[in-house]
């Protein structure tokens, strides 16, 4: 079933990709005939203006003819341009000319018929008055900001197409990866059924094939994200309060996504051995003051009170701060996460031979059933009946290997309903004289 979902979601991607790899096309190419047809309408308006007063210089009646073979080329030329880019504030501009090029035609008009009539003088003096020039510059002014929101709005339908495009792209990314996952499942259980797989080649057959897409969905998740910080900062143009809402939206999905990629990736390091630890000795207190700091304004957002009891006696703990920091920070945001008003405290205590390290919350707590498989990796649990909050369901499973590998141990405590403490004890290694 799993297979059956995964190749219909990827074609459906497919699909939504080929539509926006057209529609960015088509676009690029309205762009391009856009500028050309702005070049050739400002060209025409000027050999119609040229065409009425050379005819009025020189008495050629030649130049009228040359005027009315172009006069409908341009009105032509005005409405596909329209078509190209169709834009409310631009047929508004347009339209709040009509009167002022009205009025331009009605003067080359009577140019033209009193060069007709011999009295050239007369009809210049009618394509260099003070109305036909004021109607000359209401009529340029007018379609130049037209042409100019012209541009604006193919502009932005075209960086909307290009996120699109780039957005199937991705997500088509991981429309494969979820098929060679169903294909991988469905290929394991039918060898299971007849007996010959082998846990090792299974296991470097995931390891392998969870780090190299890990590693290629990267590369386009840090165009999209570049992408959308681009558009958000306004660099690509001004933004409505609902386009600025739909990017949030997006960033914050992004960023969830590249969470997830790193947890994946980190979770097959340390389950394969691969992560390599930089231990050295580190004051403890410290290193838990300085994760408090980072994780201040989002408990102050919820409303919650971060409180702290260290033992200041503590000795130096020989571990990788990285990783530490990492465990501490999972834990403090599931804490937060899950506690809707009280506070979040984190203590540290000598126990013989062994730091211990607590975060409590004053959140729902823990069923008993579930403390079971709260370290298992992709594995999350519900409160109250529901989902609570979103994530990978790596975190807490990263964490317990990142302890094991400090030789240390991680835990839980907690009564249904009176929250939750998570622990962590890690060696001393004494020192000696």
């Amino acid at each position: 079933m799993l297979l059956i979902i995964s190749l219909l979601f990827l074609a459906g991607c497919g699909w939504l990709s080929w539509q926006a790899e057209r529609q960015a096309q088509t676009l690029d190419t309205s762009a391009m005939k856009l500028s050309q047809e702005v070049g050739r309408i400002m060209l025409l308006d000027e050999v119609l203006t040229m065409s009425a007063k050379m005819a009025a210089a020189s008495g050629d009646l030649a130049y009228e003819q040359r005027y009315h073979a172009f006069e409908p080329e341009l009105g032509a030329l005005i409405t596909d341009a329209m078509t190209l880019a169709p834009d409310p504030d631009a047929a508004q501009q347009v339209q709040a000319t009509d009167d002022a090029n009205q009025r331009l035609v009605a003067m080359e008009t009577r140019a033209f018929e009193l060069t007709r009539q011999g009295h050239g003088s007369e009809a210049l003096t009618v394509l260099t008055s003070p109305a036909y020039m004021s109607d000359k510059q209401i009529y340029a002014h007018g379609m130049e900001a037209a042409f100019a929101s012209m541009g604006a709005s193919l502009g932005s339908r075209q960086r909307q197409a290009r996120f699109s495009r780039l957005a199937m792209q991705t997500v088509g990314g991981l429309g494969l990866f979820l098929l060679f996952i169903a294909w991988a499942r469905t290929d394991v259980r039918r060898r299971r059924a007849e007996g010959h797989v082998i846990e090792a080649e299974v296991m470097e057959m995931r390891t392998n094939f969870i780090s190299v897409v890990s590693h290629e969905l990267r590369t386009p998740m840090t165009s999209i994200k570049e992408g959308i910080d681009i558009v958000l900062d306004g660099d690509a143009g001004p933004l409505t309060e609902e386009q600025t809402d739909f990017l949030q939206t997006s960033k914050r999905n992004v960023d969830r996504l590249a969470r997830l990629i790193n947890n994946v990736l980190d979770f097959q390091k340390l389950e394969s051995g691969h992560m390599e630890m930089s231990v050295h000795e580190h004051d403890l207190n410290a290193l838990v003051v300085e994760v408090i700091g980072s994780f201040d304004s989002l408990a102050k957002k919820k409303g919650l009170t971060l409180a702290h009891r260290l033992n200041a006696s503590l000795p130096p703990v020989s571990c990788d701060r990285d990783m530490i920091t990492q465990v501490l920070s999972n834990l403090l945001s599931n804490a937060i996460k899950f506690t809707e008003r009280g506070a979040v405290t984190i203590t540290t205590e000598r126990q013989d031979n062994i730091v211990r390290l607590a975060v409590c919350d004053q959140g729902p707590g823990i069923p008993p059933a579930d403390v079971a498989r709260l370290f298992q990796a992709f594995s999350q649990l519900s409160t109250g009946g529901f989902r609570k909050t979103g994530g990978t369901g790596l975190g807490l499973a990263i964490s317990k290997q990142i302890i094991e590998k400090h030789r240390g141990k991680i835990g839980v405590e907690s009564v249904e309903g009176q929250g939750a403490t998570f622990f962590v004890l890690l060696p001393i290694q004494e020192r000696r004289g």
